[in-house]
């Protein structure tokens, strides 16, 4: 994880180097741009994760369930993306038809905002990213689809097994494995379970089983 951090303050003491070469192309220039910012992206969200992981350690206690808002967690995730989804032309589509779910807050929206800065990183560029809540017999699904590059059998099962690797995103977004392995453990406190269906080529679906209000 020190290596990913570190990775992210080369680039941009590259970029800001290179800036005013004018020997550069400008669109070379863009490239490196683009590469910083995805860095800098990448950079706050692994952090969020570890301090996220870090506070559940420290308490290391059981979450309180309560009713949680659906529709605000949504809401919340979807204006702290919407910046990273614009780079790449992409559309969010919301169908919230069940508001409400029990769940911890905290817990839901962190989890729910790993899955769609997963989904915006391995889709492609003007794609269209779908975030779904619906009520069934065995509570509430909270879902997060994309149209990306998809994953195969070994890479679900690795997932599944706990094996916090990472590939690249389609724009060259690199990773650390954290995401999805602390949405698993703090899923886990509230009594939630993660669900994944993919194909590769065609994209994923990512699902949070959560207790109904």
């Amino acid at each position: 994880i020190s290596h990913d951090m570190r990775n992210p303050l080369v680039t941009l003491r590259s970029y800001l180097s290179l800036a005013d070469n004018d020997a550069l192309s400008q669109e070379k220039k863009l490239q490196f741009k683009l590469q910083t910012m995805n860095a800098v992206v990448n950079t706050g969200d692994m952090l969020d994760n570890l301090l996220a992981w870090a506070n559940v350690q420290i308490k290391n206690t059981q979450s309180s369930i309560v009713p949680v808002s659906i529709t605000d967690c949504v809401w919340d995730v979807v204006h702290h993306v919407e910046a990273q989804a614009a780079q790449k032309q992409l559309i969010i589509h919301q169908n919230i038809q069940a508001g409400s779910a029990l769940g911890d807050y905290d817990i839901v929206l962190i989890a729910l905002r790993n899955l769609v800065t997963n989904a915006i990183k391995y889709s492609n560029t003007q794609g269209n990213i779908y975030i779904s809540s619906l009520r069934e017999a065995d509570g509430v699904i909270l879902s997060v689809k994309d149209e990306g590059i998809g994953m195969t059998p070994e890479q679900i099962a690795a997932l599944q097994g706990n094996n916090n690797t990472s590939t690249s995103g389609t724009q060259g977004e690199k990773g650390n494995g954290l995401g999805l392995f602390l949405v698993k453990e703090l899923l886990q406190k509230i009594n939630a379970q993660l669900r994944v269906e993919s194909t590769p080529g065609e994209g994923s679906t990512f699902s949070i089983q959560l207790q109904s209000a």
